[in-house]
Order: C-alpha cells, then structure tokens, then sequence
C-alpha cells in the first residue's frame, strides 16, 4: 500500500487510488485517537475534515512533487489518448447515437477530449428502454449525456495497455 500512496503514478485512475487512501486516512485518524465516529456517524470523511486547517503551502520538496504529480498526469493522460486512437484506428463501430448515457464502469474510466473508456459494459437508454452490452468501450460523447458512437475496445490491441487485474467470470457481449 506505501507504494501505491507515495508514487503518483499509482494515483491515476482516481477511483482506484481512493480505496487506498480512504483506508489510510480512518486508520491514521484511529491511530491519532481522533476517531469517535460510530457507524451512524458516517461519513467520517465530512466530519473529520471539518477540523483541517489550511496549509500555507510551504513544504520540503514542494517543487519536486508538483513535478512528479505532474508527469503522472501527463502520462496518465497520453495513454488515454493512445487507447482511443488506437480504438478509433480499427473503427470497430458497436452503436451509432443519439443515445442516452446511462452508466460506464466508472472503476477506472478515462475521459479524454469527449471519449469516455468503460470496460465490461455500458449502460445506455434508446427508443425501447434501458439496454446493457458486455465487453470494453471507448464511448463517443456529443454532451455529457448523449452517445453519439460506442466503438469495441480490444485491450490486447492497446499499445502497452496494461489494466488493473481483476478476477470473476468475465461476460460476453450480448
């Protein structure tokens, strides 16, 4: 867990990073003595963050950080455009929009210049109702709700893609 917390790279996705620090901070606020917090007292992050101060933004190593937290996003960043462009390279089309955008795999989505990446399915309301198709995404967004094309994401084709590992059966497209 040191790992993942002190290296920025291991920050991006976010969601992913924030099981790891969600568990830190109650284990640190624990440890302090300053978890009074019963289950129905949650969510613990409102109330302790409540007594946090502002920093003056002063620190040993500032700059280096902000440079490191820096090229991980960067990185973060390239990569999610090459896996689109990848994807939008092969032009395999799935569904053609308008559609309603329902729901993705938000675990660890990338966003990047109107394209969304949800792998294991996608949520999507058409004409007929809710409808959910298994497999990996890249989405084309016309707004934050509207599908305009959904193309077929083949992980193996990704240049140097390498997601996080997951067990469990792993469904089919329909």
């Amino acid at each position: 867990m040191r790992t993942v917390m002190t290296k920025p790279e291991y920050l991006l996705p976010i969601r992913i990073s924030g099981y790891y620090t969600g568990a830190l901070m109650i284990n640190a606020l624990s440890s302090a003595g300053i978890y009074p917090f019963a289950a129905a007292d949650r969510p613990v992050g409102i109330s302790a963050l409540k007594a946090v101060t502002p920093s003056d933004g002063v620190f040993t190593g500032k700059d280096m950080i902000f440079r490191s937290v820096s090229d991980a996003v960067d990185a973060f960043n390239k990569k999610s455009e090459e896996i689109i462009r990848s994807v939008l390279e092969r032009n395999e089309v799935v569904l053609n929009g308008p559609l309603e955008l329902v729901c993705v795999n938000i675990y660890d989505a990338r966003f990047y210049k109107g394209y969304i990446t949800s792998r294991d399915f996608l949520l999507y309301r058409d004409e007929a109702g809710e409808k959910t198709i298994y497999g990996n995404y890249v989405i084309k967004l016309s707004d934050d709700k509207t599908i305009s094309c959904v193309y077929r994401w083949d992980e193996s084709l990704t240049p140097q893609y390498c997601p996080v590992k997951r067990t469990g059966p792993k469904k089919t497209d329909n």
